[in-house]
């Protein structure tokens, strides 16, 4: 059972919290994981009863895909734009969970969907921010040695890792919070300021844990897929369905470890903001 700390928690006990509140919530966000999924998959669908082969539509990249169908294109940009408002839905119903409110399915995807505009503001401004000072630094650096460049490329990716990690509680914060896009920003960087290695530290375990779930099963669906024949439609239906039922199980265990650190972030920040004004009321 899940319960909100009261008191700063250790790496360890941040992670626990975020299975713990994941767990609790899995009843009321597995379902708009599922329609999230399901609706990316709809795109793919398509495509696959217009070539006559779901296997030649696993076999292909998404972004191959892309190239050859301006169609496919537009309808894969649709409804990734609406899955924002889906993962919307699920933080909002994980957070009710976390103050042990029950947040049903409509109600979720009403929270979600009205902060779609501010969302996707959010990632418009976060691409940016990244992208635009990294091709600024790119062609500066075009004239360099091989040496030079792959002294760029690994400070390029330090410097996306450490912005990465002062931003990646934004989207949480825009839901929980509803702050708009800048402030989500703001907050975040506030948030974190002292604490981006537990940050980051919670996430590579996390990140790691589910990457070894999914190996584990990526290997087992490759076993299957070669007594079955690697090429049949066998083999790819498994291979989209081994990956919805991945995103819809991984998908709200990252929120809810992303709202755990968002409140222990939020305790020792503001504990220390209080410990702070004791400090300067107390009689010299």
């Amino acid at each position: 059972m899940y319960t909100r700390p009261n008191a700063p928690r250790s790496i360890g006990g941040v992670l626990d919290d975020g299975l713990r509140l994941w767990l609790q919530a899995f009843s009321r966000t597995w379902p708009v994981a599922l329609m999230s999924q399901v609706l990316l998959l709809l795109p793919l669908v398509i495509y696959w009863l217009q070539s006559g082969s779901i296997a030649a539509v696993a076999q292909s990249q998404v972004y191959l895909i892309m190239m050859k169908s301006a169609g496919f294109s537009l309808a894969y940009l649709l409804v990734s734009l609406a899955s924002i408002g889906f993962q919307n839905a699920i933080v909002a119903q994980t957070d009710a969970t976390a103050w042990g409110r029950a947040m049903a399915t409509g109600e979720g995807l009403s929270v979600g969907f009205r902060l779609l505009g501010r969302t996707l503001l959010f990632g418009i401004l976060v691409a940016i921010g990244i992208v635009v000072p990294v091709a600024l630094m790119f062609f500066a650096f075009a004239g360099v040695s091989t040496l030079g460049r792959i002294a760029f490329g690994i400070g390029v990716f330090l410097i996306i890792c450490f912005v990465l990690g002062k931003i990646v509680l934004g989207a949480t914060i825009l839901v929980i919070e509803d702050k708009g896009a800048v402030e989500s920003l703001r907050r975040s960087w506030t948030l974190t300021t002292g604490h981006w290695w537990r940050v980051a530290a919670i996430l590579s375990v996390l990140i790691i844990v589910i990457a070894v779930v999914l190996l584990v099963v990526g290997v087992l669906a490759g076993v299957v897929a070669a007594i079955v024949g690697p090429h049949s439609t066998t083999s790819a239906l498994l291979v989209q369905l081994l990956s919805l039922f991945g995103n819809t199980l991984f998908g709200p265990l990252f929120s809810a470890v992303t709202v755990a650190i968002f409140y222990d972030l939020k305790l020792r920040r503001e504990g220390a903001d209080l410990a702070g004004r004791v400090s300067a009321l107390a009689p010299q």
